[in-house]
């Protein structure tokens, strides 16, 4: 086995740098270690081998230097130099990765420090003198945009930030708060936090715009229901006075033809139907409105008129209300205007609807048809169905109503 003198002198000084390598990696351990821990004990075999390395290593650099007759000096297998160093290589390597596993593990100062730098929020800590013992850098550097400088106690810190709230030149908003610590052994610290509550001022903001909004809307509805009432109002007041219109009118038309010529029954129902009218100003009103064409040709007779219905269609209770009413207003104005003697209803059904289509033999209009109270109501009720009306004076009268065919 060749001996570490026995090399060339370039392959001594090519161990001696890779010797010096190891020790190398051997001081940063050491001071790795003393850094992560604080403990001089804790280092004490490993700066005992950078000790040894140190001086193992000195002995062969001086070796290398001297001339060729020190090497009798130095009979040591330059295989076991080679070793030591790449073994003392790799232990500081093994031992720096184990180490820093152990402190990302350890609960250090300075891990403690990093912990709360990564914080998104800002946190500081000061004792009963008020000097800060602990401060993120969040904290610092909010401090710093507001008074540009970081702050070392917390009156400078409360100087730097002193309402509850704070909003950076970037449009975030921060909350300050500053509490006393409870524990015992923490008397007279306090703790200065700083959260980030933009998206809760945007979110707030928001709320309130659509509270206003719908405030707004709140109010149109308001006021849309009271115009509502008064329509219903109107409504209901239009009906009476339709209702009273058509009764009046009917008896009246009546009761001058009995008068005419006319017997005592008729004349004891009409009486009975102008009591009915008269009676919407009394207390003791009794309603008499149509609700089927059996009943709207009984009273057509009974005013002299004759109810002639053509209908292949079956009506429901609705359409026919509604056919009723038509034929009830049509009796009065045919009687009035047209002086007929006949009021012709044909019923006739085409696809979804179904069309109920009024004539007389009365003489035609001549100045046309101009819907008052009893045609504009009997709209109003068409309409609101979901149907249409129709009057036409050319070349004669027709009053058509087009009702949904489901109703």
């Amino acid at each position: 086995m060749y001996s570490f003198s026995s090399l060339a002198l370039s392959l001594q000084y090519a161990l001696c740098v890779l010797l010096f390598i190891a020790g190398t990696l051997q001081f940063a351990l050491v001071i790795y270690k003393y850094v992560s821990t604080r403990s001089a004990k804790y280092c004490l075999t490993d700066g005992a081998l950078f000790t040894a390395l140190v001086v193992f290593l000195a002995y062969l650099s001086s070796s290398a230097a001297s001339d060729g007759s020190a090497a009798r000096y130095v009979n040591i297998p330059f295989a076991a130099v080679l070793l030591l160093s790449i073994g003392v290589a790799a232990y500081a390597a093994v031992q720096s990765r184990r180490e820093y596993v152990k402190n990302k593990n350890r609960l250090t100062p300075s891990s403690i420090k990093q912990a709360l730098d990564n914080l998104n929020s800002g946190i500081c800590f000061a004792d009963e003198k008020g000097r800060i013992i602990l401060i993120n850098r969040v904290m610092s550097e909010l401090a710093f945009s507001a008074s540009g400088v970081y702050p070392c106690t917390l009156t400078e810190l409360r100087a730097a930030l002193p309402s509850h709230e704070y909003k950076t030149a970037s449009g975030k908003i921060w909350r300050i708060t500053t509490d006393a610590l409870r524990a015992d052994t923490l008397k007279g610290f306090t703790q200065t936090t700083a959260a980030d509550v933009t998206q809760l001022y945007e979110a707030n903001a928001a709320i309130e715009r659509e509270n206003a909004e719908l405030k707004k809307t709140n109010e149109e509805i308001r006021v849309m229901l009271e115009r509502l009432s008064e329509r219903i109002r109107e409504q209901e007041s239009l009906n009476l006075k339709t209702q009273i219109h058509n009764d009046i009118g009917t008896s009246l038309i009546a009761i001058t033809k009995i008068m005419d010529g006319g017997s005592a029954g008729d004349m004891e129902y009409q009486l009975a139907q102008l009591k009915t009218a008269v009676g919407y100003f009394a207390d003791n009103r009794v309603d008499k409105r149509l609700s089927t064409l059996d009943e709207a040709r009984e009273k057509a007779e009974s005013m002299g008129v004759e109810l002639i219905v053509e209908s292949a269609e079956k009506l429901s209770e609705k359409q026919e209300r509604l056919i009723t009413a038509a034929a009830d207003e049509s009796i009065t104005n045919c009687i009035k205007h047209a002086k007929a003697t006949k009021l012709f209803v044909k019923i006739i059904g085409g696809g979804d609807t179904v069309t109920a289509r009024f004539t007389d033999n009365g003489d035609v209009p001549k100045n046309g048809i101009t819907e008052g109270g009893g045609l504009s109501l009997l709209r109003r009720k068409t309409e609101s169905a979901g149907g249409k009306m129709n009057v036409y004076s050319s070349p004669v009268f027709m009053l058509e109503i087009i009702l949904p065919r489901e109703m």
